[in-house]
């Protein structure tokens, strides 16, 4: 008889403090390299590459998650620490944080998402309830601000994004990588949508719970979209500077 979960409980902990995750992406990637030989009608499949695990992790901002961020994405660009993610479908050791998002518009609640890359922890994976020290405190739409409230739109989104890579010498197990490092310089991207006319420039968003502070970022891309039957023209606006050029607090 077929049986199904109707709702499974996804449970994170990120270096020990607890997140309540609204969803969870865990995947294990293994390269495998085919060789074939004349008179053999079959290959063999060699592992090729060392083996990787991602999570994603997607949650509501809460009370000390902008310290959170900030402590994840200072350990990504100096590679001095690395990261363990427990979850409750598996497990990451050595882990940096690759790319953290965040989104807020008007009538939903400001949401953000965390992807680590990280070797196959061989420790336990969680199967009780952590205490969710970055979900009290959950933001509205009322606590975002753009240019410290000067500038004013619908909806903003933000990206940050290093590349993560396993490193690896000879004799090392392609099973557990002698460690990851953050791939400098990275990407940061705004994205602005609003009614009252374009936003031209861009120094800091605070989504309530995360100050996010950008230095020489520029304008890649403008436009306006307006229609017959809607109430106005709306403006978009995306801007990108290095990930290196953003501050969190």
């Amino acid at each position: 008889m077929i049986s199904r979960t109707l709702y499974s409980f996804s449970n994170v902990k990120i270096n020990n403090s607890g997140v309540f995750a609204q969803s969870l992406n865990y995947n294990v990637n293994s390269a495998h390299e085919q060789i074939e030989e004349y008179g053999n009608d079959n290959f063999y499949s060699i592992l090729s590459e060392p083996i990787t695990a991602t999570c994603e992790i997607s949650c509501y901002p809460g009370h000390n998650f902008g310290n959170l961020i900030k402590q994840l994405t200072d350990h990504t660009r100096s590679g001095s620490v690395r990261e363990n993610v427990t979850t409750n479908f598996g497990s990451l050791d050595k882990a940096l944080l690759s790319s953290f998002k965040m989104e807020a518009a008007v009538n939903s609640v400001p949401n953000a998402s965390m992807t680590f890359i990280g070797a196959v922890s061989t420790g336990e994976t969680l199967s009780g309830c952590s205490s969710p020290e970055f979900m009290s405190g959950i933001v509205s739409t009322e606590d975002i601000k753009i240019n410290n409230g000067s500038g004013q739109a619908q909806k903003v989104s933000m990206s940050w994004d290093i590349p993560v890579s396993p490193i690896l010498s000879y004799s090392g197990s392609l099973s557990y990588p002698t460690s990851f490092f953050g791939e400098p310089l990275g990407t940061a991207t705004v994205n602005i949508q609003a009614m009252n006319g374009e936003i031209g420039s861009i120094s800091c968003i605070d989504f309530g719970r995360i100050n996010t502070t950008f230095s020489d970022i520029k304008v890649i891309s403008s436009g306006v979209n307006q229609a017959v039957g809607t109430m106005g023209a709306t403006y978009n606006v995306s801007f990108q500077c290095s990930a290196n050029n953003v501050s969190f607090s």
